[in-house]
């Protein structure tokens, strides 16, 4: 179709499309592995499920598979210990990630 490349090049610049302007690849990770781990706290400890159903749900709010979710938290199990030595309620939660529905 005439003109569809110049239209897709007005809408698209390519200066916002350069490698060395975009952020690295794992930016956010940082910031969602600690909100997982608050949230698989809050579900294993505070609802009190079962592992699966804590990992199924994990999966639909991080929309993440199930063996990663896995994977991210026996990566991370001493972070997930300190969280759980801290027994953080449900107020505090609330402050810390007032995303979500605590």
């Amino acid at each position: 179709m005439r003109g569809q490349q110049s239209l897709f090049n007005d809408m698209f610049p390519s200066e916002l499309q350069t490698p060395d302007k975009q952020r690295p690849r794992n930016y956010y990770l940082p910031q969602r592995n600690e909100a997982l781990f608050h949230r698989f706290y809050f579900y294993a400890e505070i609802k009190r499920l079962r592992y699966d159903d804590c990992i199924a749900n994990l999966e639909r709010e991080f929309y993440i598979t199930a063996p990663r979710i896995i994977v991210i938290l026996q990566a991370h199990s001493d972070e997930i210990k300190k969280i759980v030595l801290k027994k953080p309620s449900t107020k505090v939660l609330k402050e810390k990630f007032r995303h979500f529905s605590w």
